[in-house]
């Protein structure tokens, strides 16, 4: 899901793209509406940054990640 919003990939990052803007103890920059690839074109901000709060609580602590079931959930509500 990182590489999809920021259009990276995670080798083209020192680190890799978690390091770089999710953990709390490496992390470069926090991701934000800036970081998303422009080449998808103008993210309208609510989309960008409800997609970039999803990709940080799917890289959180494995025990409060969210199942498949609930990001298609919420991805299907972005939608409306």
């Amino acid at each position: 899901m990182l590489e999809f919003l920021t259009g990276k990939l995670n080798e083209q990052v020192e680190g890799g793209l978690y390091c770089y803007y999710c953990n709390s103890e490496e992390r470069e920059e926090e991701l934000s509406l800036e970081h998303l690839d422009g080449r998808a074109g103008d993210w309208p901000a609510e989309l960008g940054q409800a997609l970039i709060e999803m990709a940080v609580r799917c890289t959180g602590n494995h025990r409060r990640r969210p199942t498949m079931r609930k990001l298609l959930g919420d991805l299907r509500a972005l939608e409306r």
